[in-house]
């Protein structure tokens, strides 16, 4: 199980960089304005279970780590895309969840954003 979503996490990192280039492509010469995006992933199993320990090993295998409340996992800047255009930022991780949910990887995942 673990090969295939790190099949379709490299899949939507590709996804998410296509989309970020793209939306910087939209700017041109000009900057928006500075933030981060992230990709929030919510666990569906209890930490303290076979399947939940499995299911949190796989969201590290592929990049995830606890956020500040211990109870979900998050990757920051998918893209991998260096420019600190929130806009750019947000199309990426937009475009990552999109094509999880696509290849139905099963994961619950949303984005979130914050200006700098």
């Amino acid at each position: 199980m673990s090969t295939v979503i790190q099949n379709y996490h490299e899949k939507s990192v590709g996804a998410a960089s296509i989309a970020a280039h793209l939306e910087e492509a939209k700017w041109g010469d000009r900057f928006g304005m500075c933030g981060f995006a992230w990709v929030t992933a919510y666990p569906q199993f209890k930490g303290n279970t076979t399947l939940g320990k499995e299911e949190r090993k796989i969201l590290e295998s592929i990049g995830f780590s606890k956020d500040y409340t211990g109870k979900t996992y998050q990757i920051w800047n998918p893209s991998k895309h260096s420019t600190q255009n929130i806009d750019v930022k947000e199309a990426g991780a937009e475009a990552y969840v999109s094509k999880m949910n696509e290849l139905g990887s099963g994961i619950k995942l949303s984005t979130g954003s914050r200006l700098d």
